[in-house]
């Protein structure tokens, strides 16, 4: 139905990544994405991290800038079979994430 997870992220040591957030389309519009990010923000500031970052599929970047999340970098994942899958890396301060509890 959804899910998402984080981990650090092993180039920059005082980021966290968010990972795989998704919600089944039959879901959608009912707030789950935006609390499982909430979540994640909130495990990582726990844990320690200073800033967030998401790998954001292109549809999904409105998303992550409702969400506090700053644009960066433009990329481009090559799929296993050779399609490219254009992301945009965004970014999130843990001051402006809520404070955990």
């Amino acid at each position: 139905m959804a899910g998402a997870g984080w981990c650090p992220s092993p180039d920059r040591p005082e980021t966290a990544a968010l990972r795989a957030v998704f919600v089944d389309p039959s879901h959608a519009g009912q707030g789950l994405g935006r609390k499982l990010v909430a979540l994640a923000e909130d495990m990582a500031v726990t844990a320690g991290y200073a800033q967030l970052l998401v790998p954001a599929a292109l549809n999904s970047v409105g998303f992550y800038r409702s969400l506090g999340y700053d644009p960066g970098e433009e990329a481009v994942l090559e799929l296993e079979d050779g399609t490219p899958l254009p992301y945009l890396v965004m970014w999130k301060h843990a001051l402006l994430m809520r404070a955990p509890g």
